[in-house]
């Protein structure tokens, strides 16, 4: 499913789900209105069987966005770096997902996926993680072991991210005949929540579009 919107208003929705206080809310920005609480409600009749029984425990989602490489230059190596346009883009990503403190960044072995993570990197704290692209049962293996509350940030391919979704549950639109993101398409932000129950929901927004321009 890919969304309309901005990914900064999907991002705000995200930071909901894990109670976490999007910074443009906490500088005192428009919030949306909060339920009043009476405290009387309680007292008001005698609690029941079931509300006596023992609450269910809630399990945190783990929240995965990934991303592919930022614009990379045409120099005819297996192993481009970024142009000025994918580093502008990498610098912009860290802005957008400042608040959402991810707890695992990860990227394949080429040059261009870790720097797109690498300001993000500098600004959370944490290490990115590299994977062999090719290794598709450790990137398997990393997923599955990631604990309830995970932010994760993950950034691949045109060709690793439909694989990966896939085997995460969810299906990507929009792709070329190849079954690939096609090859002039950076802006595409994957956003995948795993509940408790290890239910999946998959959505795509774009990111960080009028930062950069359209790529070559």
């Amino acid at each position: 499913m890919r969304l309309p919107w901005a990914s900064s208003l999907a991002l705000v929705g995200l930071l909901g789900l894990l109670g976490v206080t999007p910074m443009a809310c906490a500088a005192g920005s428009k919030c949306p209105p909060q339920a009043a609480v009476d405290p009387t409600a309680a007292t008001e009749s005698a609690p029941t069987a079931e509300a006596s029984a023992a609450p269910e425990v809630s399990v945190a989602p783990v929240v995965m966005l990934l991303v592919r490489h930022a614009e990379k230059a045409s120099d005819g190596s297996a192993d481009p770096p970024l142009t000025d346009e994918g580093r502008t883009r990498a610098q912009c990503l860290a802005t957008l997902l400042q608040d959402l403190s991810p707890t695992h960044l990860f990227a394949t072995q080429y040059q261009r996926t870790r720097a797109t993570l690498e300001p993000l990197a500098a600004a959370s704290g944490h290490a990115v993680t590299v994977i062999e692209a090719q290794d598709g049962a450790k990137w398997t293996q990393a997923f599955d072991a990631l604990p309830p509350g995970s932010r994760v940030v993950v950034a691949g391919h045109s060709n690793t991210l439909p694989q990966w979704v896939a085997g995460l549950g969810g299906s990507l639109s929009a792709l070329d005949d190849k079954g690939n993101i096609p090859h002039d398409e950076y802006a595409r932000l994957v956003h995948v929540v795993r509940d408790g129950q290890g239910e999946v929901v998959v959505y795509t927004t774009d990111y960080c579009v009028p930062a950069v321009g359209s790529a070559p």
